[in-house]
């Protein structure tokens, strides 16, 4: 997981957003469920650790942001790969 860190820096790696590294160890998913929507955005850029590929033999991680995260289990290729331009555009990359 150091790895991974350190080669990450402090971009998401697939839309080249800064994560908000200060909010580690803000999350409360206890409390999360009262939270509306809105404020629940704002840990959108929270880094994550993640699976390279969750279904292969080595383990490898990457740190991503906690929407991107959720991403790339909930929507199509298709999708994803728009949420990954959008983010980059929004950054100018």
């Amino acid at each position: 997981m150091h790895a991974a860190i350190c080669a990450n820096g402090l971009r998401d790696p697939f839309t080249g957003e800064i994560m908000r590294w200060d909010l580690i160890s803000t999350w409360d998913p206890a409390k999360a469920k009262d939270l509306s929507d809105e404020m629940k955005q704002q840990y959108n850029l929270l880094p994550t650790i993640d699976h390279v590929d969750p279904y292969g033999t080595e383990l490898k991680f990457e740190i991503c942001s906690w929407r991107i995260n959720r991403c790339k289990s909930t929507l199509t290729p298709d999708e994803f790969v728009e949420v990954c331009q959008e983010g980059g555009e929004q950054n100018g990359i």
